[in-house]
């Protein structure tokens, strides 16, 4: 009888433990925390942006085609149909300035609002996708889907990219920002917090690493059950640094069943990289994101597994390719 107890006890603090792990997890992923270094906003911008829209500064009007599945993908940091995180910008843009809205979008103005009102978001993709013509349209793979606007959909593209240069749009993107930036900075101190060889105090939190956090949540979402400290340490105990190393910089060369953009990039990140000589945090960090591209089995992001690695080292390292350009931030200091 006391085996019996004590079984469903323990069963029970499983579960208990369980559901506090999920909410901790929805928590620093979903919550901002405030601290986050204001003085660091405009260096994780612009390159997050970089990443996203291959320009240089901030840009808030770019405005990308349905080439990976997500209808349609725009603004700093190119929220999409697909994740639902465009439907609202563009609500929140509307009811900020609805004149001038009307006044851009003139005879599709009814029509536009319609399709981003709060409804299935298989139907507003359906939408995005009739703005397009496709080689593929069942594809996710981007040179197999061939997405080209339509005449109607330059149209649509046009009006919107003038509406995303306007002060509301403007406005409610920099709200995004601060919250993502919020939100990153609760993520990497969850990750310190797990290392128990390193506090806040006794190390603080770089800005490569609150970049790297940002640039997760903005590209892959928030990562904890198969990419945390405790799988880090224990693949880096397992192979020792340099090996770890070796196996994670050795997946930008690999060749993965998929076929994965900016492989040319991956490649020269390969050469650049190799014989670096890596900090412990930035080897982990690094490990992280392989253990992040490793697990990305979704169709349409799939293709992206190496860009995953050439993003976040780019950042670690403060040298990388991305986009086709070898990208240098004077505002990440190696120390």
């Amino acid at each position: 009888m006391y085996y019996g107890k004590r079984a469903l006890t323990l069963a029970t603090l499983i579960v208990f433990s369980t559901v506090n792990t999920v909410a901790a997890a929805q928590t620093f992923c979903s919550q901002t925390k405030s601290g986050f270094p204001e003085q660091w906003t405009d260096a994780i911008v612009s390159t997050i942006s970089f990443f996203e829209n291959s320009k240089e500064e901030p840009y808030y009007a770019a405005v990308t085609k349905d080439f990976d599945g997500q209808g349609i993908s725009a603004g700093l940091l190119q929220w999409n149909i697909g994740k639902e995180s465009l439907q609202p910008l563009v609500r929140d843009i509307i009811n900020t300035d609805e004149a001038k809205f009307d006044e851009i979008f003139g005879e599709y103005s009814t029509e536009f609002k319609e399709a981003f009102r709060p409804k299935s978001t298989t139907l507003q993709l359906n939408w995005a996708k009739s703005l397009h013509t496709y080689k593929n349209p069942n594809s996710n793979n981007a040179s197999v889907r061939g997405a080209k606007w339509n005449d109607k959909g330059k149209q649509i593209k046009s009006r919107l990219v003038e509406l995303l240069q306007t002060p509301a749009s403007k406005q409610q993107q920099d709200i995004r920002i601060a919250q993502l930036l919020g939100r990153a900075w609760n993520y990497s101190n969850w990750w310190i917090d797990q290392n128990p060889n390193r506090t806040a105090d006794s190390e603080p939190l770089r800005i490569q690493e609150v970049a790297f956090f940002a640039d997760t949540l903005v590209f892959n979402g928030c990562w904890w059950k198969t990419a945390n400290y405790s799988i880090v340490s224990d693949f880096i105990n397992a192979h020792g640094d340099d090996e770890a190393k070796s196996k994670v910089i050795g997946y930008l060369t690999t060749d993965l069943s998929y076929r994965q953009l900016q492989n040319n990039e991956a490649e020269k990140n390969y050469e650049l990289w190799k014989n670096k000589n890596l900090e412990r945090w930035q080897l982990e960090l690094l490990v992280f994101a392989y253990h992040i591209s490793k697990n990305i089995n979704k169709g349409h992001a799939r293709q992206f597994k190496k860009n995953v690695l050439s993003r976040r080292g780019t950042i670690l390292l403060n040298d990388g390719w991305v986009n086709g350009k070898r990208y240098k931030n004077a505002s990440f200091p190696t120390k």
